[in-house]
């Protein structure tokens, strides 16, 4: 199956670093990397998917633990220090804790880099996501984002992504 290279598209976000307008999300460039977005720590629809996402974390969790074929791509987002906002990938659980792989380059958090496998706190957890065959199952943060893009960024956007979004 072809891999989807989520870490193109898949960013952090970065709570009250820098301030938005609107409470909307803002898509910004760091250090060359265009794909990064900020959102003020008091955006209600960013805080509410992250309330959703803790409330649904059994179904990650059951689904990770599984070992179904048709899921595929785990991914967690983990709130560091400074509020960065990190999405971490291949998610495994040891012991009954979870540990990952850094899949997005930190801008603020210094003591972990690209690449490096952390042992993840449970309550530092802010969204989760999988693939579901082609449905991204999860997602809430990266879904409003999403619907904060134009058309035709959408459009781009999940062609990138390859996986189907529901509406």
């Amino acid at each position: 199956m072809k891999k989807i290279k989520w870490y193109v598209l898949l960013t952090f976000l970065l709570f009250g670093l820098l301030g938005c307008n609107n409470n909307r999300v803002k898509k910004t460039e760091i250090d060359g990397d265009e794909n990064i977005y900020l959102a003020d720590e008091n955006d209600e629809e960013i805080n509410t998917a992250i309330k959703t996402a803790r409330q649904t974390f059994e179904k990650f969790e059951n689904a990770l633990k599984s070992k179904n074929n048709e899921f595929g791509s785990f991914f967690l987002k983990v709130c560091f220090e400074n509020k960065e906002h990190i999405w971490i990938s291949n998610i495994t659980i040891r012991n009954n804790e979870y540990y990952g792989t850094v899949n997005n380059m930190p801008e603020y958090v210094k003591n972990i880099r690209l690449g490096d496998f952390i042992k993840i706190n449970e309550n530092n957890i802010t969204d989760w996501m999988y693939r579901d065959n082609k449905k991204l199952v999860g997602g809430f943060t990266l879904r409003v984002i999403r619907n904060r893009m134009s058309e035709i960024e959408k459009q781009q956007f999940d062609s990138e992504i390859g996986l189907l979004f529901d509406e």
